[in-house]
């Protein structure tokens, strides 16, 4: 679900609507732009079950460390370096608890200095949340008969849970299994929007106009 949710936004526009600053290259006496760390998942103010905790962040053209730090709310708990685009809080590992939110950023290091992305904000599920929301979803799978509605209600249950990965991935089944679907493709953009993504949010509302006009 995860793999299928960051895949979306490894755009091969990687200039529009990306935060930039530029640094001094004394060899080539010229300014070059660097990128900011694009935050990928989990995305702003997700709730996420309990288990590994997998951040993940578009990489930055010839940035090869990042280092990755979680705050809570009295401090800095976890701060971890990578050469990958990703880092997995292994939970027995970690300080992490369902009664936290969570504050998390990313810094890519440009020669002697770093450039850091925004901040981006989770908290995971209690025990009881989760079984709360499998109940949901159980009861409504079996009063739903039709497979598309019944997703479609699954993927609501999910953003209003704060389960925004399973909603996105929800989503990409009704998508993979019922191309075209108008409400899921709506619902889908809208969820993107709702994260923070406006230029996957408004390439895919731009395709809702375009088969809209032509039917």
């Amino acid at each position: 679900m995860i793999q299928a949710f960051v895949s979306l936004f490894f755009s091969d526009d990687k200039e529009k609507n990306d935060a930039h600053l530029v640094v001094r290259d004394p060899m080539l006496k010229r300014l070059a732009p660097i990128r900011v760390p694009r935050l990928l998942f989990p995305p702003s103010e997700c709730r996420l079950r309990a288990g590994p905790v997998q951040l993940r962040w578009e990489p930055v053209d010839g940035v090869h460390l990042y280092t990755v730090s979680i705050f809570d709310n009295k401090g800095l708990i976890h701060q971890e370096t990578s050469s990958d685009n990703y880092v997995e809080i292994k939970q027995q590992d970690s300080l992490l608890s369902p009664a936290e939110k969570y504050y998390w950023v990313v810094e890519a290091k440009v020669g002697s200095g770093s450039v850091s992305s925004p901040e981006r904000t989770f908290r995971l599920l209690d025990d009881a949340e989760t079984a709360r929301v499998d109940s949901l979803i159980a009861q409504q799978r079996a009063a739903v008969a039709d497979e598309r509605v019944s997703r479609l209600l699954a993927a609501g249950i999910y953003w209003e849970s704060g389960l925004k990965a399973d909603c996105y991935g929800e989503l990409e089944e009704i998508l993979d299994r019922w191309p075209g679907n108008y409400s899921a493709g709506l619902m889908k953009a809208q969820l993107l929007e709702d994260m923070g993504f406006y230029r996957e949010a408004s390439s895919i509302y731009r395709a809702l106009i375009e088969n809209t006009r032509r039917q």
